[in-house]
């Protein structure tokens, strides 16, 4: 029998722990024996730990906790095991109920050798029995035999089990994987001691395993595929050149996929959507669905949908808020341009309610206001009117700046003013400078000139040079 994993209280009252001691709840787990049927008094479960190793002569020790409560209890056992001897030497024993508590035990270590640890619980003679076993530790440190009664010169009269080493049968062969070519067998052996734990090594195996060559199959032979578009399977087959088919490895027939041109698929609508918000927030407006040409789209020449994908439908709000016609303020003038400030209602009292703004500035016109006229600036003064000594020069203005409008008053003053000019004096030619006369007796001609004052003939007016008759004693 086998010791228990368990936790919570073991299954018989008045027997064995609640909890476990680590952490002394129903959720912590420890190890227990079952004295209740089928079990019988003197049945032991062994708990056996891993190899552990000589520690170059430190102390050893082990330590574990234990529960032992009913009328019933057997023993708990503490054994070193040293080789293939089991269950060793018996180093701690404790005997009979305990009390319904977990008790600490100390076993301390002396050894030289690989060693192992076996904790032996045998069930006493009665089903009250149930011992519990948690927290089993090794630790390099030094101990004393805890409780001190736990000797084992109190062992409990059940006869100790020892076991031998036991030996294998020979192989017993299964049948081959194949009919021929190359397989595998599973064989067995049995350990002489009646359980396999007992012998050293594995009680099956696979092995290798021969027959006959097998023969070679044919290539295969395609049949029709199941569909005619789109993805299907067809069954393929192939023939063994010995004529049966057990000769050859594998199967002579077998199902694959096929594949034909792609399935036409027509375009399904899919589910309209729901109806949108109306398209206004007052009065009339319109709500808008739509569906999709996608469950499944059309693929591979398939038809589209046929049908609208929107549909629209009237939908009426309350009656928009509206303004008040606009109420004028007073111009900002009496007369010409100014503004005004005007402003309306909107017809649900709150003016948030309506679009546009309650209240603007806008321009406004009065009658014409009377406008005086000013004058501009003067003009520059003009030239001299006369190119030598004295003449006069003048300037002009006029009453544009701005000119009288709507009965305003004309400008006052003149708009002419003069002024008198001096230049250098004017240049005058000198007496004529006569000639001789063209003939010496009778009439003929001679001829005058003149200089100009200033050097230059040009200044002058008339001609520097002229002709004129002369007489002379008559012939």
């Amino acid at each position: 029998m086998d010791w228990i994993v368990f936790n919570g209280s073991t299954n018989t009252d008045d027997t064995g722990p609640s909890s476990d001691h680590t952490f002394g709840n129903s959720t912590g787990r420890y190890v227990y024996l079952e004295s209740s049927a089928p079990s019988k008094e003197c049945d032991k479960a062994w708990y056996q730990s891993g190899i552990i190793q000589p520690g170059f002569n430190a102390p050893a020790c082990v330590q574990f906790w234990y529960h032992m409560h009913g009328a019933d209890i057997g023993s708990l056992n503490i054994y070193m095991a040293t080789g293939s001897q089991l269950p060793g030497k018996l180093l701690w024993t404790v005997s009979g109920n305990q009390g319904d508590v977990w008790k600490s035990g100390h076993v301390p270590l002396s050894y030289s050798s690989n060693i192992s640890i076996l904790a032996e619980a045998t069930v006493g003679n009665g089903y009250h029995g149930d011992i519990g076993l948690d927290d089993l530790l090794f630790t390099q440190s030094t101990c004393s035999l805890y409780p001190s009664m736990a000797n084992t010169q109190s062992a409990a009269t059940c006869p100790t089990t020892t076991i031998s080493p036991g030996h294998w049968s020979s192989w017993f062969n299964g049948q081959c994987s194949v009919t021929c070519g190359n397989g595998t067998l599973t064989r067995m052996r049995h350990c002489s001691s009646g359980h396999t734990e007992d012998c050293a090594g594995t009680s099956s195996e696979v092995i290798g395993c021969q027959k006959p060559p097998c023969g070679a199959w044919s290539a295969w032979f395609n049949g029709q595929c199941s569909v005619t578009c789109g993805n299907g399977t067809l069954t393929r087959m192939r023939h063994c050149s010995t004529g049966h088919s057990e000769d050859c490895v594998g199967n002579s027939r077998e199902v694959i996929d096929c594949k034909k041109t792609p399935c036409k698929v027509d375009g399904v609508w899919s589910s309209w959507s729901l109806w949108a918000q109306c398209d206004v927030t007052c009065e009339d407006g319109h709500i808008y669905r739509t569906r999709m040409c996608s469950n499944p789209p059309p693929a591979f020449g398939g038809l589209n949908c046929s049908g609208a994908s929107q549909e629209a439908n009237t939908c009426r709000l309350a009656r928009c808020p509206d303004w008040s016609p606009w109420f004028n303020g007073k111009c900002s003038v009496t007369c010409g341009n100014g503004t005004e400030t005007r402003v309306r209602n909107c017809s649900t009292g709150y003016k948030e309610d309506c679009a546009g703004k309650s209240s603007e500035v806008v321009g406004c016109q009065m009658a014409p206001c009377e406008v005086n006229g000013t004058w501009s600036s003067w003009s520059t003064w003009s030239q001299c009117d006369v190119t030598c000594e004295d003449g006069h020069i003048q300037r002009t203005r006029t009453c544009t700046n701005p000119a009288p409008a709507f009965g305003g008053l004309n400008c006052s003053g003149e708009s002419l003013e003069t002024s008198a000019c001096k230049l250098a004096k004017c240049p005058s030619w000198s007496e004529w400078f006569l000639g001789d006369c063209s003939v010496t007796c009778g009439d003929g001609t001679l001829s005058r000139m003149r200089m100009c004052s200033s050097g230059h003939d040009e200044d002058c007016p008339g001609s520097a040079f002229d002709t004129v008759p002369c007489s002379q004693a008559p012939c």
